[in-house]
This record gives structure tokens, C-alpha cells and sequence, in this order.
């Protein structure tokens, strides 16, 4: 007897919601979002790309532009700004995939590159994942040591990696539901640590142009840095833009909540 793929997934999702609630653990995992499950707008991606981007990581790397690259205030807010349209660009074109494909961006690879062409594109993509996962890990862990001493190193990294383990493993509702969440938190944070710097700054128009030292190359790198930024997400932006429905309609503003925060996230530190 031949069984085809469908029958196989259907089976192993009624197994699976035999012990998990279906409304809170996501069965879709690779599989195709059918269109009679489609739900939400583009907006509605806002809180979860802007709780995303509200992270220490985000606000380190703007932080590079002025420690690294040398720039002046105003040159490497602009260098964020450009950057991230730049890159925004590119990973628009993966995001506006998903609602019309309907599958995670890394399963869609395989039509440009084949099942095996694929295979090195996803261990690419892995090794960037843990990078980010690692960096976020060991900031996590140093902003909680600053309020508790115990928190620092292992501790603290164990408490930010069980933080976000639990949505991820209960899928798409549970990672929107903790990301609005971390935007009304973190957004609140950053923009009160905004405020107070721009407080604590020069009045004069001669700080925003003079601190610092800006060069072509400096500005070049921190833009550069700022579009990998927004191409980094490209991989796996579509997996969450697939759960919308197919329509024509808004399909260019589905890179803009993602855009948009990064912007904000990475001038922060400048």
C-alpha cells in the first residue's frame, strides 16, 4: 500500500495532538500552511520583528559603528538608516515568498539550488544561527549579572536560553504572544536609555558632526554592517510572513516591521 506524504503529516499530527492542546503547540513545523489556515495582516508582524530587534545584541552592533568604525553621531545614524533600507530590500523579496509559497525559506531553497545545492546553504545558515544564539547568550547573561551577581556567566546564559527556548518550542502563537511582550518591555527600556542619552548630549549642532573622526571606508563598513543586518534575516523571514494570506495586497510592507525596528534598535547606541 502506498502512502503519500499528506497522509503521512495528518497522521502524525493527530499522534502528536493526542497529548499537546492544539491552540497552543504549532504542528505546521516544515510543512506547508494550507490557505484555509492563513490568518493575520502584515501589521501584525510589527510586535513580533520589533521585539525581536529589542535585544542587546541589536543595540551592541550600532554601538560598533561609533567604536569601531570612528563615525560621528550623525554619520552612523545615517549609516544604520541606509544600511538597513539597503538590506531591507533584499530581505523584502524572501519575505513576500511566504505567503504565496506557504513553506519555511530554507525548504524553498531547494527550487534555486537543488536537494543537495541546498544542503551547504543550510549548515551556512546553522553556524549563523548559533552565532547569534552565542552572542545573545553571553550579553543576556552580562545585562542580568548587572542586576544580580549570581545571574553572570552560565547562570544567566541557562535562564536566557530556557526564556527562549519555551516559545520556540511551542511555535508560531507562542513566539508572537512573547514577542509583544519583549516589545513593550524592551521597546520601553530602549527608549527610556534614548532619551537619557539625548538628554546628557551637547545641545550644540558641533557634537553630532565633530565627535568622532568619518571617513569613506569607516562609513562604508558601518553601513555595510548594517545591511547584513537586515540580509541576516533573510533565511528565515518567510517563515513567519507564510502564516498570512496569499493576497496581492500590502505584500511590499511585510519588510518594514523588521526594518523599521532595526533602525531604531541599531541608531540607539550612536
Amino acid at each position: 500500500m502506498m502512502i503519500t506524504q499528506g497522509t503521512k503529516t495528518e497522521a502524525h499530527a493527530e499522534l502528536i495532538e493526542d497529548f499537546l492542546p492544539e491552540k497552543t503547540v504549532e504542528f505546521q513545523t516544515i510543512y506547508p500552511v494550507a490557505v484555509s489556515e492563513r490568518h493575520g495582516r502584515a501589521r501584525d508582524l510589527l510586535a513580533l520583528w520589533f521585539g525581536a530587534n529589542m535585544t542587546m545584541l541589536t543595540v551592541t552592533t550600532g554601538g560598533v559603528m561609533r567604536g569601531t568604525f570612528h563615525l560621528t553621531p550623525l554619520a552612523a545614524i545615517m549609516a544604520a538608516i541606509v544600511g538597513n533600507l539597503i538590506g531591507g530590500l533584499f530581505m523584502a523579496l524572501h519575505a513576500a515568498q511566504g505567503p504565496h509559497l506557504g513553506i519555511p525559506q530554507m525548504v524553498q531553497s531547494r527550487a534555486q539550488f537543488g536537494m543537495l545545492g541546498a544542503a551547504p546553504m543550510t549548515a551556512l545558515i546553522v553556524i549563523m544561527f548559533l552565532g547569534f544564539s552565542a552572542s545573545n547568550l553571553v550579553l543576556g547573561a552580562q545585562g542580568l549579572a548587572t542586576m544580580d551577581g549570581h545571574l553572570g556567566g552560565t547562570p544567566g546564559m541557562l535562564v536566557v536560553a530556557f526564556l527562549s527556548l519555551v516559545p520556540a518550542v511551542l511555535g508560531y502563537r507562542a513566539i508572537h504572544g512573547a514577542t509583544r511582550i519583549a516589545s513593550l518591555l524592551c521597546g520601553a527600556a530602549v527608549l527610556t536609555c534614548l532619551v537619557v542619552a539625548l538628554w546628557h548630549v551637547p545641545r550644540g549642532t558641533a557634537w553630532w558632526v565633530g565627535d568622532g573622526h568619518d571617513t569613506v571606508p569607516g562609513f562604508l563598513g558601518a553601513m555595510s554592517l548594517a545591511a547584513l543586518w537586515q540580509i541576516a534575516y533573510a533565511p528565515y523571514v518567510s517563515d513567519y510572513s507564510r502564516y498570512l494570506p496569499a493576497a496581492r495586497r500590502g505584500s511590499g510592507r511585510r519588510s518594514m516591521p523588521p526594518t523599521g525596528a532595526a533602525c531604531w534598535g541599531r541608531s540607539s547606541p550612536c
